[in-house]
């Protein structure tokens, strides 16, 4: 789900890594499911992709 807010974003992961100052491996560990943002991080991925951490969390989960 993190990946497809991003394509709809238009952003790269590496710009969404510089935008959070995080590793672009960092994105692709989240989008994959390797790793999950802290919660710090995924509230500032909810801001920069226009939604809520509370929807991102409910996505994940469904």
């Amino acid at each position: 789900m993190l990946r497809s807010h991003r394509e709809e974003a238009h952003m790269t992961q590496e710009l969404v890594a510089q935008h959070m100052g995080v590793s672009r491996q960092a994105v692709s560990k989240w989008e994959s499911g390797a790793t999950e943002p802290s919660t710090t991080n995924l509230m500032e991925l909810a801001r920069l992709y226009g939604t809520t951490a509370a929807d991102l969390l409910r996505e994940v989960e469904g």
